[in-house]
């Protein structure tokens, strides 16, 4: 895999509050640098020092590992992994295996991977598994439904499905007691909302915005959710308060004729002072990290 050195851009980008706009300064930091593959879904490690992500081509797609402040990629699979996400403590990989058919688990320093999903619950293009902050469960959703599996037990139960809908969970608060997921219309394609859903409570729609509301990843400390919106006219990250209220755009990369821009799949650090997300802005699919004035952040949505 190519690797240069990073690369940072400092940018200001303007953030719509009703009649106010307020400008913040985020810096912007390339962290992959191969155009020969797709790099995407950045996942970060819980002590913040690295991020895992998908690097794949058209025949293959592999987990990497890369130091939060940049530097030479390791691979972490040879094997068809994708979605991959560390488990809270750090010890494990969780990731959609064989072309997004079965869910895996790898020690996190690379070993076997153990297939964990249920033979009686088929996973077609990705379950997305998510683990819960105590690291006892996996969500994941098979065919618009999401189930929770156990892992000390196997048992596996469905947990959310909504009639001509498709639920993906992507995330779980940090109490965990809400699993926040999009839910995507299986008629009208153009449309997805992000969905709050207790273990114990009433599910709840959380953004009413047109168009594409998905990849949903709650703040460290439960306050907002990140996600990925094309509400603007383009695939851009956005954030809203997680009881709900107006959204705030974060990027607002448009690309060209050549290159559509894309800045999608973000997640936050540990911290929460940063969050690292895939973007075409260099005219391929890379791995960027943004660092946020949370406080000004705070103050445009609460």
């Amino acid at each position: 895999m190519a690797f240069k050195r990073h690369s940072s851009l400092l940018i200001t980008l303007l953030i719509s509050l009703s009649p106010i706009a307020i400008a913040q300064q985020h810096q912007l930091i390339q962290l992959t640098f191969s155009d020969s593959t797709h790099d995407g879904y950045p996942y970060w490690s819980p002590d913040g020092s690295s991020i895992l992500y998908c690097s794949g081509t058209q025949t293959s797609c592999y987990t990497m590992k890369i130091p939060a402040e940049g530097g030479n990629p390791e691979l972490i699979t040879e094997i068809f992994a994708q979605h991959a996400r560390w488990s809270p403590e750090g010890t494990y990989i969780a990731f959609d295996g064989d072309f997004g058919s079965i869910i895996q688990i790898i020690p996190s320093m690379g070993g076997v991977p153990v297939r964990i999903d249920p033979d009686t619950i088929p996973v077609i293009l990705s379950g997305m598994p998510c683990w819960s902050p105590d690291g006892s469960r996996i969500a994941f959703h098979s065919r618009g439904t999401i189930y929770i599996l156990e892992l000390r037990t196997g048992a596996t139960s469905e947990f959310f499905r909504l009639e001509g809908k498709l639920a993906i969970p992507f995330d779980w608060s940090t109490n965990g007691e809400v699993i926040v997921a999009d839910v995507r219309d299986t008629v009208d394609r153009s449309r997805s909302d992000l969905w709050l859903l207790p273990l114990d409570g009433e599910p709840r729609q959380l953004s009413f915005l047109e168009g594409r509301q998905v990849k949903p990843s709650f703040s460290p400390d439960g306050s907002m959710v990140l996600f990925t919106s094309n509400h603007g006219g383009n695939a851009d990250l956005w954030v809203m308060p997680a009881v709900g209220g107006e959204p705030v755009q974060l990027t607002f990369y448009k690309g060209d004729e050549s290159n559509p821009g894309y800045d999608v799949e973000a997640s936050w650090s540990p911290n929460g002072s940063t969050i690292a997300f895939s973007s075409t802005r260099t005219g391929y699919w890379a791995i960027w990290k943004m660092e946020l004035d949370v406080e000004a952040l705070k103050k445009s949505l609460f």
